[in-house]
């Protein structure tokens, strides 16, 4: 029996949210928890572990690549994936390079995991 991927996705649009929701609807595959300021993403990063982490880089309480640098700091190899609402090629290089697994605009968010979610996954 598969175990479902656990992800934190951290997104204040709730619009994206539900857009993201119904991208990842298949409930037996993923199991998603929302946060939607990045001090309650980091506060969920330590109570329980997650399999990935999808980070819009547009917060209240935190901007652009300042978000997954805050992110990324003190936490596990748990990958990360930045979420955008444009494809910007500079933004996308910048954010591997700073970390990321990867950059996507939101909408590829669907067909990005249909191929490629079981390989994310962190031993």
């Amino acid at each position: 029996m598969d175990v479902a991927l656990k992800i934190l996705l951290v997104e204040d649009s709730p619009t994206d949210v539900l857009l993201a929701q119904d991208a990842l609807d298949d409930r037996r595959q993923f199991d998603v928890t929302v946060a939607d300021r990045l001090a309650r993403a980091l506060d969920l990063l330590a109570e329980r572990p997650f399999d990935i982490v999808l980070l819009d880089l547009g917060l209240p309480d935190s901007q652009g690549l300042d978000t997954l640098l805050r992110l990324r700091q003190g936490n596990s190899p748990i990958p990360v994936i930045v979420m955008t609402a444009h494809d910007d090629e500079d933004l996308a290089i910048k954010a591997v390079q700073e970390g990321a697994q990867d950059c996507l605009v939101k909408s590829q968010l669907q067909a990005y995991f249909l191929g490629s979610h079981k390989h994310l996954a962190h031993p």
